[in-house]
């Protein structure tokens, strides 16, 4: 009780508390205690604003930077260079959730606001490589062989799930970035082939069956314009 009331003698008086700065570099989280990885960058996904926010290594992991990484560190991110990051692992799926880089001067850089920029309508076709997850391991998109990548909500992606999976042929097209740091779209129309693609939101994920009337909606009890018995 008296600790209590010395708190509360102190906020009355105006005490000023210390709030913790951020880490050098503009880290946001004391990522010190994180075990150092040193991974061999094979290539980088970038998002819509043209920020990475995940990258494949050559053995195969994915690392993803909940914030994406600052611009100051960008550069250094590129395929073929080998960088020390520190963060969270999962062994077992392949996955790193990483809070720093340290580059050559040791620097850190997290959490940087998305830059807007002007998307593109962009179109690809070809064959997934990998899937792409999410910080928790939620599949969200795909990496094809050509290094583009396509990256959806976890609902969408688990509706194509069957469709986005390595060795598929894939068709997609939305909007997009490409630049100095790949290629990535954000579908709105999926398939495995162009005419065999629909727009998101409709279909089963295999581009054929289109979605039926809701529940309580005329036609709800009908297959192919006739009633279920």
């Amino acid at each position: 009780m008296r600790a209590l009331l010395a708190l509360v003698g102190c906020m009355a008086a105006g005490t000023a508390f210390a709030v913790p700065s951020p880490g050098v570099g503009g880290c946001r989280f004391d990522a010190s205690g994180l075990p150092v990885l040193h991974l061999t960058v094979a290539s980088v996904v970038p998002t819509l604003s043209g920020v990475i926010d995940t990258l494949v290594t050559t053995d195969g992991q994915e690392v993803v930077f909940p914030g994406g990484v600052s611009a100051d560190v960008a550069p250094r991110v590129r395929a073929g260079r080998v960088i020390a990051v520190r963060g969270v692992v999962a062994p077992a799926v392949g996955l790193v959730r990483a809070y720093e880089i340290e580059g050559e001067a040791a620097s850190c850089g997290v959490l940087e606001a998305p830059r807007p920029t002007q998307t593109k309508h962009l179109t690809a076709e070809g064959v997934v490589m990998r899937v792409l997850t999410d910080q928790n391991g939620i599949a969200t998109g795909v990496v094809l062989r050509d290094r583009t990548a396509l990256r959806l909500s976890a609902l969408e992606a688990a509706r194509f799930s069957t469709l986005l999976r390595p060795g598929q042929g894939v068709y997609a097209a939305g909007p997009g970035y490409t630049g100095p740091l790949g290629r990535m779209i954000a579908p709105d129309v999926l398939g495995p082939s162009v005419a065999q693609a629909v727009p998101l939101g409709e279909g089963d994920g295999q581009g054929a069956v289109p979605v039926g009337p809701p529940a309580g909606a005329p036609g709800y009890d009908e297959i192919d314009g006739k009633p279920v018995q």
